[in-house]
């Protein structure tokens, strides 16, 4: 306890330390009065006995230091001292300093904003409990029949839920307004494939979304769904205002449906900007009908501990025996293998994620190479200040209290050119992602956040101890 009352006192006297250095100074100048006063009596003449008490103390300076020592915490206070000597030392050269700060900004701020589309586009997990477990399923035309999809959630061992959904535009009239938004047709076993619940009101059941009359694709007759609906967080926000809407009626192509939940603000489907969720209705009784009609997205978790590679062989082995389950002339169509299975980021992602890539590579390389071009202007700058080593040096500066000047000098430059390229990196993000919209997958997940501010302060670091050991170096040399 003593200890720790003790380093609080140091601590509280450190970041008092021009009222400190004041009362310093003045107790120091009483004690020196009165050790003068005590030479004299003992027959010294005024300045003689100055002079000695002077000698005696070790010097001025030099008794200041050491009661700071005591009174405070030394290493912070030589850092305050290295911080406030950096400016000043930046400050006498504007022009470098300008041309230090814009060269680092561009570079940091290159950096910074690849890695923020890096970390929202590839790093970033997707807005799903286990997302590493989500899979997508396709065939050689992209969707699936309704018979593959029905064999599928039957006979699947390797699958915990699979489900179904057609993404299209459709008419929502909320009022007097008519908006056209993003609308998902899901059957029922796909939300929970998808492992989400409701923020608001529920979901639909297994079971809900069937129909039980003869199904067709295309035909407007088909038996219809019961009409009910849930709204994505965005557009019960957007349209809705927020206000409480489970139980109401909303229009969607001329249909009444019932609003039933609100889902949880994020969820999308496939990076498709879902904003509605409505019943799909198929039939399950139609087993091998319409074998040639793929038009189903499907969506399915694997199991704890499955693999992508595990589940496709259990998958080829599975379609082997597809014949007895679709029908004898399906059979050769399904025995090639051509369903395969697609971590779901991965195929969101398609081909996106090497482009991304290879584009933070080249900044990378942008920036070490306006670090060497800096480091070299450091370099000829440390010519200019030979002598200042040299005095400071003569009057005891050791090296390790010189490579910590430059050290700081160094972090200051790099520091200031990271917050400069941060704010630079927002900006660029912000208008790529305005000027180009649609062209980046999950552009609403990248934003400036916590991994980001520290890749930017790892890189602004790296490169402030890359210009304080320059200097040091080339002096040496």
């Amino acid at each position: 306890m003593r200890t720790l009352r003790e380093w609080v006192l140091r601590l509280w006297g450190t970041l008092t330390g021009r009222r400190r250095d004041r009362e310093l100074e003045e107790e120091l100048r009483l004690h020196l009065e009165l050790a003068a006063e005590e030479a004299q009596r003992r027959g010294l003449s005024p300045d003689a006995a100055v002079r000695a008490t002077a000698i005696a103390s070790g010097g001025h300076v030099q008794a200041i230091e050491a009661l700071r020592d005591q009174r405070g915490v030394p290493w912070l206070d030589d850092l305050t001292r290295d911080v406030r000597h950096g400016i000043r030392t930046l400050r006498r050269s504007p022009v470098f300093t300008a041309v230090a700060l814009l060269t680092l900004a561009l570079g940091i701020g290159a950096n910074t904003a690849i890695f923020t589309i890096v970390n929202g586009v590839i790093l970033r997990p997707l807005a799903y409990p286990a997302p590493e477990q989500m899979i997508t399923l396709t065939t050689n035309t992209q969707e699936l029949s309704q018979p593959e999809y029905l064999a599928l959630r039957e006979g699947s061992r390797f699958l915990v839920d699979v489900g179904a959904y057609i993404a299209d535009d459709v008419n929502l009239t909320e009022g007097d307004r008519a908006l056209r938004v993003r609308a998902a047709t899901v059957d029922g076993h796909l939300l929970s494939a998808l492992g989400v619940g409701a923020a608001q009101g529920r979901l639909f059941a297994r079971g809900e979304t069937d129909v039980s009359g003869p199904w067709f694709p295309g035909n407007p007759e088909n038996p219809q769904p019961p009409p009910i609906a849930i709204l994505s967080h965005e557009l019960w926000q957007a349209a809705f205002g927020g206000r409480a809407v489970i139980g109401e009626r909303v229009e969607v192509n001329r249909r009444r449906y019932e609003v039933i939940g609100i889902m949880p603000p994020g969820v999308d489907l496939m990076d498709d900007h879902i904003e509605i969720w409505l019943p799909l209705g198929l039939n399950p009784a139609q087993r091998v009908e319409f074998r040639g009609f793929h038009f189903l997205n499907v969506i399915g978790r694997l199991k704890d501990g499955i693999t992508v590679q595990a589940a496709q062989t259990e998958l080829n082995a599975l379609m082997e025996n597809w014949g007895e389950r679709l029908g004898a002339p399906f059979a050769k169509h399904v025995a090639d293998g051509h369903i395969q299975l697609t971590p779901m980021h991965d195929a969101i992602l398609g081909s996106a994620s090497r482009s991304i890539w290879v584009l933070q590579a080249s900044v990378g390389l942008v920036l070490l190479i306006a670090c060497a071009n800096l480091a070299n202007l450091l370099l000829a700058r440390a010519e200019t200040r030979r002598r200042e080593l040299a005095v400071r040096a003569a009057l005891g500066a050791g090296r390790g209290r010189l490579v910590r000047q430059f050290m700081t000098e160094g972090l200051l430059l790099s520091l200031a050119g990271g917050a400069l390229g941060l704010w630079l990196a927002d900006l660029g993000v912000d208008t790529l992602l305005r000027a180009y919209p649609g062209t980046l997958p999950r552009a609403s997940d990248v934003a400036i956040d916590l991994p980001v501010l520290l890749f930017t302060l790892g890189i602004s670091s790296a490169t402030g101890v890359l210009f304080g050991l320059a200097p040091i170096a080339h002096a040496r040399a």
